[in-house]
Parts: structure tokens; C-alpha cells; sequence
């Protein structure tokens, strides 16, 4: 693992080991600039305890978040599935399957006849 205390140097030093890594890899050196791509990085501290901000309960009514309709099989049957905005619903409202809720980092898949209702941070399904 490589540890960053100064950037300028750590920077350096990152440079030669990738050089000494390429060379023990592929038997030669980049000589042209290089583009790091992925940068992990892990964080280690003490912070005071985060609450979420407590959002008011908004009617059951999602239907302002709806974006689209889209065909989706369930079960080997097609279903019209109404596509909602994950961002743009709020806390109390309720979503009948089928639907997809869609975020930049995932989708919630809602079967028919479930439930999805809106909760403060998160999405909770009914299930029958």
C-alpha cells in the first residue's frame, strides 16, 4: 500500500515505483506523461455522529417523479412500467408496482402488486 503524506513528493514517488513496476512488467519504461485513472483512497478520523436530515411526509402521490414508461418482463409477461426519478420523489410516497425507480447508481425493480413507499433516506417494499 502507498501512503501519501506530501503530495509533491508522494507524487514523485508514485511516479517511480509505476516506472519500476512497468519496467519489471513489461521489460521497458513510459517515457511520456502518465494519466492516473482510478485513485483509491481510505480515510481514517473521528467525526461526531451524522444524522439524517428528518424530511416532512408528503402525500402518497409520487406521480411528479414519473420520467417514462418502458416495457419490462415479469415472470415471462409483459408489463407497461412506469419509470420514476429517484431524486425527484419524497418521503410518503408511494409507488405500485410495476415500476422501476431509477438513481445514477442503481434501480429499484418493483414487481406488480408490490409496494414501494418513500421513506426518509431509503425505500421500503411492501411485499403481498
Amino acid at each position: 500500500m502507498f501512503q501519501a503524506r506530501d503530495l509533491n513528493n508522494s507524487l514523485q514517488t508514485l511516479r517511480r515505483r509505476f516506472d519500476a513496476r512497468h519496467q519489471e512488467l513489461y521489460g521497458f519504461q513510459v517515457e511520456s506523461p502518465v494519466e492516473i485513472v482510478n485513485l483509491r483512497a481510505i480515510g481514517i478520523g473521528q467525526v461526531a455522529d451524522i444524522k439524517p436530515p428528518k424530511m416532512a411526509l408528503e402525500s402518497p402521490d409520487g406521480s411528479a417523479a414519473m420520467i417514462n414508461e418502458r416495457p419490462v418482463y415479469f415472470d415471462k409477461k409483459s408489463y407497461t412500467t412506469a419509470v420514476y426519478e429517484r431524486n425527484i420523489l419524497k418521503a410518503g410516497n408511494e409507488i405500485a408496482g410495476p415500476a422501476l425507480i431509477s438513481q445514477t447508481d442503481s434501480t429499484t425493480l418493483i414487481h406488480p402488486d408490490h409496494l414501494a413507499r418513500m421513506m426518509n433516506t431509503s425505500i421500503s417494499l411492501s411485499i403481498p
